[in-house]
């Protein structure tokens, strides 16, 4: 008996020094994703998914950031996750590499989240880009291309330039995309180019400030907008000042 109580009693501490030694990955109730806990200052590569020994990036991650800062940097390979989400406190992402970052499902802002992506990288979103009230879920494209590609999706947050007047935002994929945020800042915020492919339908009901717009699908303009350029080739509807 005394033996058996001994093994039951090490068997109890190493699996207790076993969860002790996992990185951080935390399973969310959904058995096909996984939350993965992103800490202060810490970057997320493909062999490292929590920028602190956490193990390689799956399709199924959710990068959640819980710090003020964080960088997501994709080298040279396409990067594919589930989604990004801030937690806790207010977040500033980067987003690095020529590979870019595919997220096959939601960017979402519990706090305030920035998301930058570097001139040499790309975004690819095909879920909604969501906030919750009194937080704002801002992307800025620093010459870089932000592709909407999912159906019926739901866009809160605010998309700029930085500063510079440039940057891309092309929406494609069947179903409408909705936008209910700023699309393009004022001044040298507005964004270089807004692109609507072939059956693709957009609905802004807030500003759209671009340089240029290109619409080969559906598009309707419900809050004031400006572009130095409009190029269509498809239905545009306009029930504002433009």
């Amino acid at each position: 008996m005394a033996k058996k109580r001994f093994l039951s009693r090490r068997l109890a501490c190493l699996c207790t020094t076993a969860l002790i030694a996992l990185p951080t990955l935390i399973h969310s109730n959904d058995a096909h994703a996984n939350v993965v806990v992103v800490a202060n200052g810490l970057t997320t590569t493909a062999a490292d998914a929590t920028g602190n020994t956490g193990g390689a990036v799956t399709t199924a991650d959710i990068l959640t950031f819980t710090g003020a800062t964080g960088t997501i940097d994709t080298a040279t390979t396409l990067m594919t996750i589930a989604g990004i989400n801030s937690t806790t406190a207010n977040s500033a992402v980067g987003l690095a590499g020529a590979g870019g970052l595919t997220v096959t499902g939601n960017v979402a802002a519990t706090v305030d989240l920035t998301l930058t992506i570097a001139e040499a990288s790309s975004l690819r979103v095909a879920g909604n880009i969501t906030q919750v009230t009194d937080e704002v879920n801002s992307i800025i494209l620093a010459g870089s291309t932000l592709t909407l590609n999912g159906t019926d999706q739901t866009i809160a947050g605010i998309i700029n330039s930085d500063t510079g007047n440039d940057g891309v935002l092309a929406l494609t994929g069947a179903g409408t995309k909705t936008f209910s945020g700023i699309i393009g800042g004022a001044g040298t915020n507005e964004l270089g180019s807004v692109t609507v492919a072939s059956g693709t339908t957009a609905v802004f009901s807030s500003t759209l400030d671009s340089v240029a717009i290109t619409n080969s699908g559906t598009l309707q303009l419900d809050g004031a907008s400006n572009a130095n350029t409009i190029t269509n080739s498809g239905t545009l509807t306009v029930n504002n000042t433009l």
